[in-house]
């Protein structure tokens, strides 16, 4: 290492017939430009697709290999982690818990974890990654506990998100990829089992278990021309059932209170996913 690099061309040390003269950064050579140029360029392309950088600053690293196993569930992290959120609207979230089942590696639960956490923090903080995001939660005072469980699930692999509130009620929701296309799924909500495509706007009914909700729900939001695409049920909630509705257009406000007005709902909540 000198002073000023290269040496001069006069420098002494360029005489001598036994010196041999090397930059002192392996990346001066023009193949190494090369090469790091070439990285960088796959990580910008890789950034601006919405995944992670395998080698990011500031971030535990994640080999390649671990990072292609968990990019499908990267997206749905985000996905839980607002959803969880939009759940437990209005109440104040007091603490997080990211519960991830299955055989990956603490590098890919982590990964996971900042999702969940970049997720959470959509639409009500601005300039958010994953390397600022546990930083941001920590400063709303949300304190994030992460696990990675060897516990037997439903699904070979599964992330949990739970929310606690202040005062101690607590709301959840979990999610995995499947088949060949590797695609997101809910799978739970507060515990109720049922399935459905993290897509859009969806509405969330729990209403007494009895004939003519479904009905009286399609008839209400055609007339606020809001049709329903897609729609999952979950009878296991003694009672009560909890349905999800996926619409292709947001119900306004009336229509919400109109919805509630109804004896037999107990609860209406719209959520973007």
């Amino acid at each position: 290492m000198f002073v000023e690099e290269p040496l001069a061309k006069d420098h002494p040390l360029r005489s001598l017939p036994k010196a041999h003269l090397s930059p002192h950064l392996g990346a001066s050579t023009a193949e190494a430009q090369e090469n790091v140029g070439v990285e960088v360029a796959e990580a910008a392309i890789t950034v601006l697709g919405g995944g992670s950088p395998a080698n990011a600053v500031n971030l535990p690293s994640v080999d390649s290999q671990t990072l292609a196993a968990i990019k499908p569930f990267l997206s749905l992290a985000q996905k839980l982690g607002s959803i969880a959120r939009q759940l437990a609207a209005p109440g104040r979230i007091e603490s997080l818990r990211l519960t991830t089942f299955g055989t990956g590696s603490d590098q890919g639960a982590n990964a996971i974890a900042r999702a969940i956490q970049r997720g959470y923090l959509r639409g009500i903080v601005e300039g958010v990654t994953d390397v600022n995001a546990p930083g941001k939660l920590k400063a709303l005072g949300v304190e994030v506990q992460s696990v990675r469980s060897s516990a037997e699930a439903d699904y070979k692999e599964l992330i949990l998100v739970e929310a606690v509130l202040a005062g101690g009620k607590s709301v959840s929701v979990a999610g995995t990829v499947i088949g060949k296309a590797q695609s997101p799924r809910i799978v739970s909500i507060n515990g109720r089992t049922l399935e459905f495509i993290p897509e859009g706007k969806l509405l969330l009914i729990e209403n007494q278990d009895q004939p003519g909700i479904i009905g009286a729900l399609g008839t209400l939001l055609a007339k606020e021309r809001v049709n329903i695409a897609n729609m999952a049920l979950s009878r296991s909630g003694g009672a009560n059932a909890l349905a999800v509705y996926q619409l292709d257009t947001a119900p306004g406000a009336a229509a919400i209170a109109e919805i509630l007005r109804n004896p037999a709902i107990v609860s209406a909540k719209l959520i973007e996913a």
